[in-house]
């Protein structure tokens, strides 16, 4: 016999299967929010393996990390002159298949403006190049981050660029796809 709690549960997994249904052809950035590190990871790769980059890799690391390799990557693939009037190589942007980067609610406020030029170049290199280079992005929080962004401790604008697929997975879950 199902209880409440499973058919809550199998109601929300009804409305991330049709959302993934809806967006598997895009490559929409994913926010992904909800306590269980491990149904976000299978959400993501649910997301990976339905889309247009299901024959190309699949990362999974957190966020943290992700920056951290990508600051030394900036630094080593600019000159000192580049470095210095702040420009960016759109050759250290990208990334192809789809990158999961778990735990966006752990960033600190300077890695998030980093973050946020990140995906803002992405952007910009996808109406250059193939989608394909560039990829999916899918983003994992363990907290909700409308209410980070209210509280002054999430940047508005990264949320705004990360928020086009929402599986909201916290307490009040909201599924939509916005494109």
């Amino acid at each position: 016999m199902r209880t409440q709690a499973d058919l809550g549960l199998s109601a929300r997994l009804d409305e991330v299967e049709l959302l993934l249904q809806r967006s598997s052809k895009s490559l929409s950035n994913v926010l992904v929010m909800g306590e269980n590190k491990a149904v976000r990871l299978v959400i993501a790769f649910s997301f990976h393996s339905r889309g247009r980059t299901s024959r190309l890799p699949f990362l999974a690391t957190d966020c943290k990390n992700f920056l951290g390799e990508l600051k030394e990557k900036l630094m080593d693939g600019l000159d000192a002159k580049d470095r210095n009037a702040g420009r960016v190589s759109p050759a250290t942007w990208g990334v192809s298949g789809t990158t999961f980067l778990d735990e966006a609610d752990e960033i600190s406020m300077s890695e998030q403006k980093l973050f946020l030029e990140f995906v803002k170049e992405r952007e910009r290199q996808k109406f250059l190049s193939a989608d394909l280079l560039i990829g999916r992005l899918v983003i994992g929080s363990g907290k909700n981050l409308e209410d980070l962004c209210r509280s002054g401790k999430f940047l508005p604008e990264l949320y705004d660029c990360l928020n086009k697929v929402k599986v909201n997975l916290t307490s009040s879950p909201t599924l939509r796809l916005v494109e």
